[in-house]
């Protein structure tokens, strides 16, 4: 598929520190419209919008930090062509080191029905790459938690929790919202930590032929 899109992208940054904060905020506007006219495969007519705002606070010390951040966002289709929809790339697909932890990237909605049709007859089916995938709405929301503090001189560690829940108007999810806690290592370098964390899911599925995994490690750059 084409893909072509615009639209404006604001941030407000008041963190001390754009790499590794210890107090302020970030926040963060977007929106993406995608149209045949800007050059999208035909079919491809779609509204994206997203926000994020988080929030660092000092306990006591430049060294502890609680860190904690919102996001949400909201999709539509915008054409009544038959087999029109959004892309999965532009879907809300959420879980990994920068959403979830706990889950893999392409994991965290697995309670999405694979093949199966809604009530306006759409053949839903989560496949990788381009393929259209939502036929008409979705929303999200992220929560995420972080108590960040020192181990000796640039070492540290983390205890976290992340939550987050999809829609798709016209599909059921068996349990629409995930959580996860764990704890990581952080190596505090100049321009970001190098992450290591082991997340455990909340609840796992251990039903017979859907056994989820309970934990998983994950390897990173950076911080939220």
């Amino acid at each position: 598929l084409q893909i072509a899109t615009i639209g404006p992208t604001l941030d407000i940054d008041y963190s001390d520190n754009r790499f590794l904060p210890t107090r302020g905020s970030i926040t963060r506007f977007s929106i993406d419209y995608s149209h045949p006219s800007l050059g999208s495969s035909n079919g491809v007519d779609f509204f994206r919008a997203e926000a994020a705002h988080t929030v660092y606070t000092r306990l006591g010390s430049p060294n502890f930090v609680w860190a904690n951040s919102i996001r949400g966002g909201y999709l539509r289709n915008l054409s009544d062509d038959p087999g029109s929809g959004v892309p999965t790339s532009y879907a809300f697909l959420l879980g990994g080191i920068y959403s979830v932890r706990g889950f893999d990237s392409f994991s965290a909605s697995e309670r999405i029905p694979k093949d199966q049709t809604d009530r306006n007859g759409n053949k839903f089916k989560v496949e990788r790459g381009n393929e259209k995938l939502i036929h008409s709405n979705s929303q999200y929301y992220l929560v995420r938690s972080e108590l960040r503090f020192p181990i000796y001189d640039v070492h540290g560690g983390v205890l976290f929790y992340d939550g987050a829940g999809v829609r798709i108007s016209g599909y059921d999810f068996d349990r629409p919202y995930r959580d996860a806690v764990g704890f990581g290592y952080r190596y505090n370098t100049p321009v970001g930590p190098l992450a290591a964390d082991i997340a455990f899911k909340l609840n796992p599925d251990q039903d017979t032929g859907r056994r989820e995994q309970i934990f998983r490690f994950h390897l990173s750059i950076g911080t939220f």
